[in-house]
């Protein structure tokens, strides 16, 4: 996975990019267009993060997370001997050893959701997010709207 998103990213010769997982869909796409701004403000004056996050102090709830990852870094790290858990899971080797790195901690845009999973890991993750797409399967639900109806169905239950 590594060497596959460093290939990409200098395929199209990316400064950097937004890694968006599969087992996340409800990531925030307002979220990660700040999130960029913030980043070529940044690199507009010569100091580009190596990653921008609102995962550094594992603020955000499961499945809601942004992460922007400098390209050079991540090619640095492709041509580095990590281990298959860090070769499959990108930003894991930075954030276990973030003393080495330049990471900004992006603010916390949705204080509600920590008390629910956004991800797909298990049965019941597919069980509730299946039950909200259900219900609402627009492109860009709000979260805010994604939370309401979570909270009825799982107050029926």
């Amino acid at each position: 996975m590594l060497r596959r998103a460093a290939d990409a990213a200098a395929h199209f010769r990316l400064n950097a990019f937004a890694r968006l997982c599969g087992d996340r869909p409800l990531f925030s796409i307002d979220e990660i267009k700040k999130a960029f701004t913030i980043y070529e403000a940044l690199y507009a004056i010569g100091e580009p993060p190596h990653l921008l996050t609102n995962h550094l102090f594992n603020q955000q709830a499961p499945g809601l997370t942004t992460e922007i990852i400098d390209t050079s870094l991540l090619t640095e790290l492709s041509n580095t001997d990590l281990d298959l858990m860090d070769r499959e899971h990108i930003t894991r080797y930075i954030y276990t050893h973030k003393i080495n790195y330049s990471i900004v901690s992006l603010p916390q845009e949705h204080s509600k959701t920590i008390s629910y999973r956004w991800s797909v890991d298990t049965q019941d993750d597919y069980n509730n997010l299946s039950y909200l797409f259900s219900r609402n399967a627009s492109v860009g639900l709000a979260i805010e709207e994604a939370i309401g109806i979570l909270s009825n169905h799982q107050n029926s239950l």
